[in-house]
């Protein structure tokens, strides 16, 4: 059972995690999604990311991400900002990857070599305009 942390201390941290989806998903140029940030009370994860839909054998993105943060991994003790902000990107990069995954994982979604050569190709443009100027700023990984 995790240890007890204030409200306070509660608020801060999901305040952090909420910013650092707001500030990837403008960084990663993902503006054309609407991100809904939600918590999960009974989740094995520490967040999660889901988006869209089946409706009558269709697919129905409307480029609606949840992403949701769990409450006990939220309220651990021992919880850093930066782990809270490194799980924030991993979920977000969740969602940028997402029509491939999207893509790959239904055998009911008929998709062309075009179709995902061009999200390929939206995703390395991403990183060409957002990664590789931090990159050669003289930003050090």
């Amino acid at each position: 059972m995790t240890q007890k942390i204030t409200k306070n201390v509660l608020d801060s941290r999901i305040k952090v995690f909420t910013d650092a989806v707001i500030f990837y998903q403008n960084l990663f140029n993902l503006m054309n999604w609407e991100i809904c940030i939600e918590r999960h009370d009974e989740d094995d994860a520490r967040a999660s990311a889901y988006f869209g839909t089946w409706e009558d054998g269709q697919f129905n993105s409307g480029r609606i991400a949840n992403v949701c943060y769990s409450m006990d991994w939220i309220s651990s003790k021992d919880l850093t900002d930066y782990e809270i902000k490194q799980t924030a990107f991993h979920e977000v990069i969740e969602v940028l990857l997402a029509n491939l995954r999207i893509y790959s994982e239904n055998n009911k979604y008929v998709i062309s070599e075009t179709t995902i050569d061009e999200e390929i190709h939206s995703i390395i443009r991403t990183f060409e305009n957002k990664i590789f100027p931090l990159i050669e700023s003289g930003i050090k990984c």
